[in-house]
């Protein structure tokens, strides 16, 4: 069943679905352990009659659930609230009772109040929830804890001053899980920062997913504002590690046994105790400011905000290639990072039009800059598309320069269009592609007209 089925026949199909399985059970057919037949028995839905017990509805069944829980959702206008498997949950309980036990006739008056009902149900379980999130940053523990938006970064010192007083009481309602909450603190223990960020109007699943990407998101804006060479090791998350130990053996006629032995951090970054000074120019004061309202898109789902969707989907191809480990790989997410950023649909002479806009964007002095930008996008350009398309290897020397040179267009690009965007466009709830092509357009041919060129 597809999205755009009736939903009267969707649910039909459901109840026949249970009928043909239900047969199955009783014919005592066999199949094999871990097979796709056998996989079909775990997807059910409540018993209209024994409260403990389930029926049987199998993986199609489920899917024509799965598809009217989001229309539901969307009908209900909290598709980014509620976590559609809830909704399929709540309207597989509603149905059931309506239809089954309550036997009111199954028609499409009763179908569209189930749907209605089983949403309303859903956004019951919405609240407001802090959530902390471990991560890697820096060793630097000055300042204490600094923002990116809505996103809070504490020191372990500043979290656990923060937290205590919040364990204490939650120990005493939960005495028996008090070594569980002990076994959550020592894993907090390993990481020197902590990000904390509040998510208002979603139900729990939903509220960590959108907590989780949006440190994620703030850690992409760190990439891009204190530069990849310094950042590239810090990370969200992860194993109970305060020392990555590692080891390598090898045997040589010369020599017999050789080993190696050695550990580096996990993920901290040796900064400077006044590294937030820089955020004390304007220019990067106002790029923090900047992202923190882009970051309040991804907090808040009911926002649609198009070019903070943008520019942090852009941010995040960018910080996939900080992290990267494959020199070729990077290559790739550095320019997929500036596609996403300055392409709008077009599907004619790509290179051209891109290297032109990130000149743009990029350049400072028309006449004096403009040419290298464009050269560079277009190198780089160049060098992901043979990558691609197979006519140069994953291991060949080039990718050391061009992650440099990706690296250097990502941050100019996605910066300064940052900037361009400012906190009006980053607000703007509806901007669409034609428009900013547009945009995009009218500033290289401002650029063309001051350097005495046609675009």
């Amino acid at each position: 069943m597809s999205a755009e089925a009736d939903p009267l026949v969707s649910i039909q199909f459901v109840f026949a679905e249970c009928k043909r399985m239900q047969a199955r059970l009783l014919s005592g057919e066999k199949v094999m352990p871990n097979s796709p037949e056998a996989m079909e028995f775990f997807y059910k839905i409540p018993h209209p009659e024994v409260s403990w017990s389930f029926l049987v509805c199998g993986r199609a069944a489920d899917q024509g659930l799965q598809d009217l829980a989001r229309r539901a959702a969307l009908h209900a206008g909290i598709s980014h609230q509620v976590s559609n498997a809830v909704i399929r949950d709540k309207l597989a309980e509603v149905i059931v009772r309506k239809f089954l036990k309550e036997k009111r006739p199954l028609d499409r008056k009763n179908v569209d109040r189930a749907l209605s009902e089983a949403a309303k149900l859903a956004a019951r379980g919405r609240e407001t929830i802090t959530h902390y999130v471990p991560c890697h940053l820096m060793v630097a523990q000055k300042p204490d804890q600094f923002d990116i938006g809505p996103v809070h970064f504490r020191t372990q010192r500043s979290f656990r001053a923060h937290l205590a007083p919040i364990v204490s009481t939650a120990r005493v309602g939960l005495r028996r899980s008090g070594k569980f909450i002990s076994r959550a603190l020592r894993y907090y223990r390993s990481f020197s920062w902590v990000a904390e960020v509040t998510v208002s109007g979603c139900d729990r699943p939903t509220s960590k997913e959108v907590a989780a990407r949006a440190v994620a998101a703030a850690l992409d804006c760190l990439h891009l504002l204190l530069e990849p060479r310094y950042t590239y090791k810090m990370s969200i998350g992860g194993p109970d590690l305060s020392r990555d130990w590692r080891g390598s053996l090898s045997v040589s006629d010369s020599e017999g046994l050789g080993y190696s032995i050695g550990y580096t951090g996990a993920g901290s970054v040796s900064f400077e105790e006044d590294w937030w000074q820089r955020f004390e120019h304007e220019s990067y004061a106002r790029a923090l400011h900047l992202c923190g309202i882009a970051l309040e898109s991804v907090v808040d789902p009911s926002f649609e905000r198009p070019l903070s969707r943008r520019f942090l989907d852009a941010a995040l191809w960018f910080g996939e290639a900080v992290r990267e480990r494959s020199l070729a790989a990077k290559v790739v997410k550095y320019a997929t990072a500036l596609e996403r950023m300055v392409m709008t649909d077009e599907q004619d002479d790509i290179t051209s039009l891109m290297s032109g806009r990130i000149a743009a964007i990029c350049c400072e002095n028309p006449d004096d800059s403009f040419d290298s930008w464009q050269r560079d996008a277009q190198r780089l350009y160049a060098l992901r598309s043979r990558l691609v398309h197979g006519s140069i290897s994953p291991h060949s020397n080039a990718f050391v320069d061009g992650i440099a040179l990706g690296a250097k267009l990502g941050e100019a690009t996605l910066l300064q269009t940052l900037l361009a965007f400012g906190e009006v466009g980053l607000k703007e709830e509806k901007v669409g592609q034609k428009r900013l092509a547009n945009w995009f357009n009218r500033i290289v041919s401002h650029v063309s007209e001051a350097r005495g060129k046609a675009p």
